[in-house]
């Protein structure tokens, strides 16, 4: 047992792995330290993916509000309810009045122009 203790001691002087336990032992730990580094660059390249898709929801949205959209489509969906319009004819409905809503826009913004 001493003898071993001591060729143990030998072989880490030498820089030699001094048995196949401690051997298991140093790749369990570079295992877990390479698992804990792999984790640690995920989630910097999760966090820094969801900053520019932060910030492009922010300008959608600043876009949808600006544009009218959302009104727009708060608008067409309260005709839905009260004119009762049948499921199946929602997207026909909806896209017929954004088309019309749109022209009326442009209207508009050709009269201020003038």
């Amino acid at each position: 047992m001493e003898d071993e203790i001591i060729d143990q001691n030998n072989d880490l002087e030498n820089n030699k792995i001094p048995s196949n336990l401690e051997a298991s032992d140093i790749n369990k730990n570079k295992t877990i330290a390479n698992k804990n580094t792999i984790e640690e660059v995920t989630k910097k390249r999760i966090d820094a993916d969801l900053l520019p898709k932060k910030a492009k929801a922010n300008i959608f949205e600043k876009y949808i509000n600006d544009t009218g959209i959302a009104s727009a489509f708060e608008l067409i969906f309260s005709e839905i309810i009260y004119k009762k319009i049948a499921v199946e004819d929602h997207y026909t409905y909806a896209a017929g009045r954004l088309r019309q809503i749109g022209r009326e826009i442009e209207l508009i913004k050709q009269v201020k122009n003038k």
